[in-house]
């Protein structure tokens, strides 16, 4: 008897419900006993929203399921492999990324013992390009890919084989090439177009692998008929001709059809359309939720998708918005959840051992993964400050080797025994080295289970990987192995029979809907570009192409791919097969489409989005109008007279906070007050219900930072959260060389005062302070030894800019000394010193003064004193007393004013700021600022009741914008003006004859 030949069918069909009517339903009636068989009855879909799509309609219809498989391309491997005399298993992933790495390593030259190489984010990418060209067909990768890259794959291969192990890639191409020992009874292919070039090797896989198989594919359309042809026409080469399916055109039929230019505009379908543009993203999704609701009432069985870009806010509002109307919806686009408590010290631990720098330890320190009591944990962060002071960097080596051989007059052994107590990995050792130590420091950080199997997995491995690898490479491996993923569908929200579907555009075509609501369709949005490939430009693909096709076995006109290649997909065509899917996603529907766009660019709100060529150009089909700027502002304006006219969340009619009102009116409270500008700061804007137990004490830096950023002291001071260490790589360069000459100075003085009865000689200023540069030098560059380091050459400049400004400065106090004789470098202010209002309420001061100057005092009166603060930059203004209210007001030489008040029995204080390029003539005095006592009030009722408020930008567009340590809504420039000047009148803009008078 003859081997029975398999039965091959390939269908094409006009739209999901012509495809269901003629070919999915009678295949599932026909395989409804596929329980009783021995070989398995599979289904193929693109997707897990699709297979979603087909339970529903298979539950409403009451089909019998029993022994169908619905399976996605990923599970087809699984089903198939191994074949028949092939024992080798399919390598995971983060295994065949570690082999790329650790060969790339072994023939690239890198920093020695630094273990930062970044060969294991490069393998990536390398992989990615080898798994597209072996999966299409194309094997010989010395002739498409860089001679280094290519050598380091055919490595990976020849050691993955010696590991039992192929490339899934490999296994594809392998179910190609031989009979399956897994064959498939019966075989159904549905969902699949052009745009699924990546999955048909292992498509055709599965054809070979089944006795019986049907295929229904979409038929070609215009807006990308040739990408289309080429589809249809390289399965009819294996299938045999397609049959077309009998058609029964909807009702957005001529409209799609305009849309695809075949037509011109269209006679019926254009009353179906809406669209919707709003002003803000929150307003488009409150937008789409009306609408929804209004779909519902009036159709209550139909099935409405809202096809979004894919996850982002407008997903997030929008299916927020959902719920909160009470609408049972199914979420297709899931989110990204908040990582468990082991999952947020699993992350830590990962970026402290791959970035061991301070910053990363004090995020580890927070997400719990060292136990540290309050007060110890803020003694180590006040020595960490210190060091950051002292050398010019934050690296965790570096900051251990500085407190282990502290300069004079620093203690830092407590942070010592800490840092030698955490359990870093090394920067380079072997797979089996680093499994051990991982272990160990998993152990030591509660995380124990994520080191289960480590030091097996790495025994399989390390019969290959002899060698020594990077901490970096053998942590990108441990993370893709063992890091759980946190993107989830939230429970409340996964309702797969509902009639609302929550799903994004790609996975939305080969499903049958009577209402679309189409958001996001704004430029750059969707359709969206996908990201470059590394090691595949655009232009490689097209000569792949090019040289794949040829003409089938049916003559002129049919267009194929040749045996054994796949079509690689590039950008254009992305957005060509976008367009396409569109258009097919207006033929499918059956009573109405909705598209919806936001104006507000949420990113950047100086600037206005557009609409994109997809709503722009069926907005011309339908209107025989382009979408111009006055268009929008015509829909817009429609749009929002739709919202007042539907139905809103109730809100508190009466503006009162209590503890009655719920938290989700207390939210809509809280937005309202912080944006009226008629009324003062309240609770909602960093202030205190009522008076503290006791005053906010501030230092006196600190009230100039309270006057020009509020939010930031009044969270320090109230909630105790504050900003962390500074960034090496944003800040720490600039602040260390104030810091250095600070100290210096500082050092000089107090040293040269010390031996000459607190009157340093003026000849040896400048000698000294150039002694106490070398002594620092010396000792940092003796610190970066210790480490295994060397001084970078940023640092150098840094301290030679340091030491050269020090000169300066000693050079120009040297000028004074004479008569000013006796110096106090970093002059404590004294401990209970206070200024005390007319109304006999007190202003506490505390501080340190960089340089207090007292003069030769005589016999009958009390000494003079002079405060020099020293300004390494020069963006400090002198003080002058004409400018003196407008600069207090705005928190600029606030300190040195309070300051000048501290200082006890004085004749009269001078107050000077000392920086490049100006001399240090006294610019104001303590009589100068007592002359505007009402400021000095405002901050006394500041301390004493709590009131902060907000004042400036959080994102300043040109100036300085600090790190908020909470997440901090931004309110206008001009609200926060005007509660500024209601709140604190005595420190609001100063008034027209100031202004005269500067």
């Amino acid at each position: 008897m003859g081997k029975k030949q398999p039965s091959r069918r390939l269908f094409t069909a006009e739209s999901p419900a012509d495809a269901w009517r003629e070919i999915i339903g009678p295949w599932f009636a026909h395989n409804d006993r596929a329980w009783m068989r021995n070989t398995a009855t599979v289904v193929l879909v693109p997707d897990r929203a699709f297979a979603a799509y087909l339970h529903g309609k298979l539950v409403a219809e009451k089909r019998n399921l029993l022994g169908i498989r619905i399976l996605v391309p990923a599970d087809v491997l699984s089903l198939l492999w191994p074949p028949p005399g092939d024992e080798r298993a399919v390598v995971p992933r983060e295994h065949a990324l570690l082999v790329l790495a650790a060969l790339a390593e072994a023939q690239e030259a890198r920093a020695a013992g630094d273990g930062d190489s970044l060969a294991f984010a490069s393998a990536e990418d390398l992989y990615a390009a080898y798994e597209i060209l072996v999966t299409a067909g194309w094997e010989q990768i010395e002739e498409l890919l860089p001679q280094a890259a290519a050598v380091r794959l055919r490595s990976m291969e020849e050691t993955l084989e010696r590991l039992g192990f192929v490339t899934p890639a490999r296994a594809v191409r392998r179910l190609l090439e031989g009979r399956n020992g897994k064959p498939i009874g019966s075989l159904l292919i549905i969902g699949f177009d052009a745009s699924h070039w990546h999955d048909y090797p292992i498509l055709r896989a599965a054809v070979s692998a089944a006795e019986e198989t049907t295929v229904c594919l979409y038929a070609p359309r215009y807006h990308s008929q040739r990408l289309d042809q080429l589809w249809v026409g390289t399965w009819e080469e294996l299938l045999g001709p397609a049959e077309p399916v009998a058609a029964d055109p909807g009702p957005l039929q001529p409209l799609a059809a305009a849309f695809s230019g075949v037509e011109g505009r269209p006679v019926e379908g254009c009353d179906r359309v809406g669209f919707l543009v709003a002003g803000t993203l929150r307003a488009e999704a409150e937008a789409v939720v009306l609408q929804v609701a209004r779909l519902l009432a009036q159709d209550p069985q139909g099935r409405i998708g809202v096809l979004v870009p894919g996850y982002g806010a407008l997903a997030r509002e929008i299916a927020l918005g959902l719920r909160a109307a009470g609408i049972c919806f199914n979420d297709m686009v899931g989110r990204n959840e908040a990582a468990a408590d082991e999952e947020l010290r699993w992350n830590a631990w990962l970026a402290l051992q791959q970035e061991p720098r301070i910053r990363q330890l004090l995020d580890a320190v927070d997400a719990g993964l060292t136990a540290l009591d309050p007060d110890r944990e803020l003694r180590l962060r006040r020595q960490m400050e210190e060091i950051l002071q002292r050398i010019p960097g934050d690296g965790l080596p570096l900051v251990a080797a500085a407190a282990e051989r502290p300069p004079p007059l620093c203690e830092w052994k407590e942070l010592k025994d800490f840092l030698y107590s955490i359990r870093l990995l090394p920067a380079e050792a072997t797979l089996a080295q680093f499994a051990a130590c991982a272990r160990d420091s998993l152990r030591a950080a509660g995380l124990e289970n994520r080191g289960v199997g480590l030091e097996e997995s790495a025994a399989i491995l390390h019969e290959q990987i002899r060698g020594t690898i990077s901490r970096r490479t053998f942590l990108g491996w441990l993370a893709a192995g063992r890091s759980a993923g946190r993107w989830a569908r939230p429970p409340e929200n996964v309702v797969p029979y509902a009639r609302v579907h929550l799903i994004p555009y790609a996975r939305a075509v080969w499903q049958e809907w009577t209402h679309l609501v189409c958001t996001g369709l704004t430029q750059d949005l969707w359709p969206a570009v996908g990201p470059p490939r590394p090691y595949l430009p655009e232009n490689l693909l097209a000569e792949l192409n090019q040289r794949s096709m040829g003409t089938g076995s049916y003559g002129e006109g049919h267009f194929i791919l040749r045996a054994g290649r796949s079509y690689l997909v590039g950008t254009h065509d992305q957005q060509v097969l976008a367009r396409r899917q569109f258009a097919t996603l207006l033929e499918g529907c059956r009573r109405s489409v909705h598209l919806t766009c936001s104006r507000a660019d949420e990113q950047d709100p100086s600037r206005r989005r557009v609409p994109g060529d997809i709503m722009s150009s069926l907005y011309y089909c339908c209107t025989s109008r382009a979408l111009t700027e006055e268009e929008l502002d015509r829909l817009q304006s429609g749009t929002e007279a739709f919202l007042k006219g539907g139905v809103r969340l109730n809100v508190p009619a009466e503006d009162e906070a209590g503890p009655s009102v719920p938290p989700p009116r207390q939210t809509a409270l809280a937005f309202r007050r912080r944006r009226d500008p008629s009324r003062p700061f309240d609770e909602y804007s960093f202030c205190l219900k009522s008076p503290p137990p006791r005053p906010i004490r501030l230092h006196c830096k600190e009230w100039e930072e309270a006057l020009q950023h509020p939010p930031l002291v009044w969270m320090r001071r109230v909630l105790g959260v504050g900003r962390a260490l500074p960034d090496l790589d944003r800040e720490h360069w600039t602040v260390m060389v104030g810091s250095l000459v600070h100290q210096w100075l500082a050092g000089a003085i107090r040293r040269l005062a010390a031996d000459h009865a607190q009157r340093p000689p003026p000849s040896l200023l400048r000698s000294a302070v150039q002694e106490e540069a070398r002594k620092t030098i010396t000792w940092m560059q003796e610190v970066y030894r210790n480490a295994g380091q060397h001084l970078p050459v940023p640092a150098q400049s840094v301290c030679n800019q340091a030491r050269t400004l020090a000169g300066e400065f000693a050079q120009v106090l040297a000028g004074y000394l004479p008569e000013w004789p006796t110096a106090f470098a970093e002059w404590p202010v004294p401990e209970n010193a206070c200024w005390t209002a007319p109304d006999h309420r007190k202003l506490y001061l505390c501080g340190r003064v960089d340089l207090l100057l007292q003069s030769r005092p005589s016999a009958e009166e009390e000494p003079s004193y002079w405060i020099v603060d020293f300004k390494t930059g020069r963006g400090s203004q002198p003080l002058t007393p004409a400018k003196l209210p407008r600069m207090l007001r705005n928190g600029e030489g606030l300190q040195l004013i309070l300051y000048a008040l501290a200082v006890p029995r004085a004749a009269e204080v001078r107050i000077s700021i000392l920086q490049p390029g100006y001399d240090m003539e006294p610019s104001v005095s303590r009589t100068d600022a007592l002359r505007h006592t009402e400021i000095l009030e405002e901050l006394v009722r500041m301390q004493e009741e709590g009131i902060f408020g907000m004042r400036s930008e959080i994102r300043s567009e040109y100036g300085y914008s600090p790190e908020y340590p909470l997440a901090t809504l931004a309110v206008p420039a001009e609200v926060l003006e005007s509660k500024w000047r209601l709140t604190h009148p005595a420190l609001s803009a100063p008034q027209e004859n100031e202004e005269n008078a500067e």
